[in-house]
């Protein structure tokens, strides 16, 4: 079924299919995935294929299961030159003690609300990282947090590799693909459309006067629990250095949510004047 498309299952096929590519001088972009691929999975594969010669995507459950076949089914649709597929033993084996801690990245939002959660996923993207060793590693902005985190720990370890952000892919109601959007009921949706134009709102207030930044999330929160939601979060932050609005000097801002809807959780971020 996947004839042409190699499989990759541990770090020295990895290793060794890299080293064959760069043998020709071919340019390499890394997509991590957790599954459940979706149109979002489909805009950074594209984005990569844009800027890369090759295009490396990794399909990393943690266990979960997952539908597998419709995930390699996409990517051999979308003709990327090599799935990764490891396994959670090859990735955390017995003794193993590492853990992903960075002041002011993984202790906020994500990482005070489900911290181990983030810093798992994170930890499981910088080994994939080091394995492979990709010109370009590609990231959706919904999820800017594990974005600026993985940046950072690159950047601290003098890793030369280009961290892209690329825009989310959104449904017509203006939702960001996810694996919990296709699971929303009629109603959740409803609810879960009110998200992006929320933040969108308190960004255009607080571009309008940074000063007002507290004041424009908590008026996006409340509309959201308002539209029926759960709110885990609004915040205004700093883009790279995730500091609250009244501490990030030059720093460009974005407005930053998380919401539950029907037992389902949903992240979002909208750039400040952007």
């Amino acid at each position: 079924m996947f004839d042409h498309l190699p499989i990759l299952v541990s770090a020295s096929q990895v290793k060794s299919k890299v080293k064959s590519w760069r043998a020709f001088g071919e340019k390499i972009a890394f997509v991590p995935t957790r599954g459940s691929l979706h149109e979002g999975h489909v805009s950074l594969i594209r984005e990569a294929q844009r800027l890369a010669e090759r295009v490396l995507v990794s399909v990393y459950s943690n266990g979960e299961t997952r539908d597998r076949d419709n995930d390699l089914d996409l990517l051999d649709q979308e003709r990327v030159d090599a799935i990764y597929t490891p396994t959670e033993a090859s990735f955390f084996p017995p003794g193993f003690a590492l853990r992903i801690d960075v002041a002011g990245l993984s202790d906020v939002m994500e990482g005070r609300d489900d911290p181990e959660r983030l810093r798992t996923q994170t930890l499981v993207i910088l080994k994939q990282v080091i394995q492979a060793q990709p010109d370009l590693l590609l990231i959706c902005e919904s999820n800017w947090q594990q974005l600026a985190l993985v940046r950072r720990v690159l950047q601290d370890l003098d890793m030369a590799i280009d961290v892209q952000s690329v825009p989310a892919s959104r449904d017509d109601d203006g939702i960001a693909y996810s694996a919990a959007l296709s699971a929303l009921s009629d109603d959740e949706r409803r609810t879960a459309r009110r998200l992006f134009p929320s933040l969108r709102s308190a960004a255009e207030a607080v571009a309008a006067d940074d000063g007002a930044a507290d004041a424009a999330a908590a008026e996006a929160a409340a509309a959201l629990r308002e539209a029926g939601a759960e709110v885990d979060y609004v915040e205004v932050r700093a883009e790279r250095s995730l500091a609250a609005a009244a501490e990030r000097g030059e720093e460009p801002l974005r407005v930053f949510g998380a919401i539950r809807v029907g037992g389902h959780r949903l992240l979002d971020s909208v750039a400040v004047g952007g």
